[in-house]
């Protein structure tokens, strides 16, 4: 069978390959910084690598250059801030989070579908992207415009643009190492603060020793741009083995 063959028969899984594209990287085209945005989705699923819990959550940009593209995130339940961090996002739509975490799939399905306006804040951390909630604007959002007879009006509300004026005023400058440092905890399961400085977060991962070998070329850039680099393992130097040389008895 040839390539083109073969290729032709993953016709299914080359399509199903484009939603999880769509979650992962759909985001890489936005530029860093905070956004009036719409909640458009957010429901609890299991991750297909690890099987844990995490909310997945869609926001659609509503305003200024980037308006109508999505920014997908997830939110690790079974992490260890998890549960702080989903509180901290569940109070922020207006609700108060549960005492049972057994409800909590109830309540991210009436937040998805109350569709609030927000203001989010966009980082990209490699070929991802976190989006953090800043602020609930004010209820659902229009993501569009809301069309009339023979006319089109904007219908948004004083908060929505209150939030739009300061959005613009903003020019939040990134810092690289505190990204990479953050993504580098999550993806380790080390415990953090959303407002962790990197000198925080730098101690952090230097309370463990890290094996070179386990380690990528960036992530001991990191390592070094952050000032730890002593809790690199490095790989112990191999023994030479001795050459004895054989004595060769001289005629006489």
């Amino acid at each position: 069978m040839s390539f083109k063959d073969r290729l032709a028969g993953m016709q299914q899984s080359y399509n199903d390959s484009q939603s999880q594209y769509d979650s992962m990287f759909g985001g890489v085209k936005i530029a860093p910084g905070n956004y009036i945005a719409q909640l458009q989705k957010a429901v609890i699923v299991e991750s297909k690598t690890s099987q844990k819990l995490m909310i997945k959550r869609e926001h659609i940009i509503t305003d200024g250059e980037f308006q109508g593209h999505v920014v997908y995130d997830y939110m690790h339940l079974e992490s260890p801030m998890g549960f702080t961090f989903t509180r901290k996002w569940i109070e922020q739509m207006g609700y108060e989070a549960p005492d049972d975490p057994a409800e909590l799939e109830d309540l991210v399905e009436a937040i998805s579908d109350e569709g609030a306006a927000v203001k989010v804040n966009v980082k990209h951390s490699g070929d991802f992207v976190n989006v953090s909630v800043v602020e609930l604007l004010d209820g659902p959002a229009d993501a569009g415009t809301a069309e009339t007879t023979g006319t089109t009006e904007t219908t948004e509300t004083a908060p929505v643009e209150k939030a739009k004026e300061e959005t613009e005023e903003e020019v939040k400058e990134e810092d690289p190492l505190n990204l990479s440092l953050l993504a580098f905890c999550e993806a380790q399961d080390i415990e953090v603060e959303e407002d962790d400085t990197n000198e925080i977060l730098a101690e952090r991962i230097s309370a463990y020793d890290w094996p070179e070998k386990e380690l990528t070329v960036d992530e001991v850039k990191m390592f070094k741009s952050a000032n730890i680099e002593h809790a690199i393992q490095k790989p112990k130097p191999t023994a030479k083995k001795k050459t004895v040389k054989k004595k060769v008895a001289k005629k006489r």
